[in-house]
């Protein structure tokens, strides 16, 4: 375990009398914090170099990146760039290529793979606001397995939706499937896609 305190960088060391021991990570640094066992501050060391405000305050806006990125699904760009403006007072120069390409590695990282041999996960059946998202799942009993992600809102658009966009993919698809099916439909004069649809087998009518 890790910790960042006050400009400063700790590795747990040990449990000790309902406290926890956090030496300093600095080379040749024998300064030790002490927290309780929820993390609360109990007794703040001394140390005998300066902190690198810098690369602290650059670890904190990467961990919030890091955070924002695993809990929301907004582009990772846009993860990016809302973290940096509800914290522009740490002023820390960030390169947004890097913090991209940060954020891409954390969300495949955590990324939940879809397997044939369970069922989806309750908690991985809905969207970021809660609403029921995967529509349809034939089972892993099917040998063609079909998987629809959706919402009734989302079907309500395609329904009254006077041009949709019907696209097929074996590349970017899961490997775990074959092929990944979406349907875009016109909202506002831009088109989004409202339903994705995953094959485990390649079902040549639907291209």
């Amino acid at each position: 375990d890790k910790l960042a305190y006050n400009g400063y960088f700790y590795n747990f060391t040990k449990v000790e009398i309902g406290k926890k021991y956090w030496r300093c990570n600095k080379r040749g640094c024998t300064s030790i914090l002490k927290t309780n066992m929820t993390n609360e501050l109990v007794e703040l060391p001394v140390h005998k170099h300066v902190r690198d405000e810098a690369k602290y305050y650059r670890t904190l806006l990467k961990d919030k990146i890091k955070q924002r990125a695993l809990h929301s699904d907004e582009s990772n760009r846009n993860v990016v760039l809302n973290v940096l403006k509800d914290n522009l007072d740490l002023k820390i120069p960030l390169d947004l290529k890097d913090c991209n390409d940060f954020v891409s590695k954390e969300r495949k990282i955590n990324n939940f793979t879809i397997s044939k041999d369970y069922d989806i996960p309750p908690e991985l059946q809905v969207a970021v606001e809660n609403k029921q998202f995967l529509f349809y799942d034939s089972g892993i009993k099917d040998k063609d397995r079909v998987i629809i992600f959706t919402t009734e809102e989302n079907l309500r658009y395609i329904e009254h939706s006077s041009i949709l966009i019907c696209d097929g993919t074996f590349k970017t698809c899961p490997t775990c499937f074959d092929q990944l099916f979406t349907v875009q439909c016109k909202l506002n004069d831009m088109f989004f896609t409202f339903d994705v649809l995953l094959y485990e087998e390649q079902a040549g009518g639907l291209l």
